[in-house]
């Protein structure tokens, strides 16, 4: 299983009942994301959750924006790539497959427009994922 990578801010979203806080990888609070730590706590009220996952601001053509989210322009999404724990349950314990799974259906019933969004991933072998990128191999007669 292979995850895409974002050009963002990683983060934890820690909510409790309709409160939410981002925090980053150093243990310090995303302040400046208000309205997206409001946004994800509305979503996920009235429980307890915690997500890993990336704070990314995307364009109109759906791609990351580093530049965007660095100088706070445009509406920041937090994209979740695994469910820790939620409402009473250690999903550290689990598999990948099955937090995915469950973080997948918890995410997939919001609004389309959430700006909580679920961050997928690849089930492929590891060159497959970049044959398409990349130029066919020439065989030593053809060289």
């Amino acid at each position: 299983m292979f995850e895409l990578k974002y050009d963002a801010c990683r983060a934890l979203a820690h909510v409790e009942k309709g409160r939410c806080q981002l925090i980053s990888r150093n243990k310090h609070a995303f302040a400046s994301f208000e309205e997206l730590s409001k946004e994800i706590g509305n979503a996920l009220s009235p429980g307890t959750v915690v997500l890993d996952g990336e704070i990314v601001c995307i364009d109109s053509k759906g791609r990351p924006q580093f530049k965007d989210l660095l100088f706070r322009r445009g509406n920041p999404c937090f994209f979740a790539f695994d469910l820790l724990y939620s409402d009473g349950k250690d999903w550290r314990r689990d598999g990948l497959v099955d937090r995915k799974a469950a973080l997948a259906a918890m995410i997939r019933s919001l609004p389309v427009d959430s700006r909580l969004k679920y961050a997928d991933h690849v089930e492929r072998a590891r060159v497959a994922i970049y044959e398409p990128t990349c130029p066919p191999k020439s065989s030593p007669a053809e060289m």
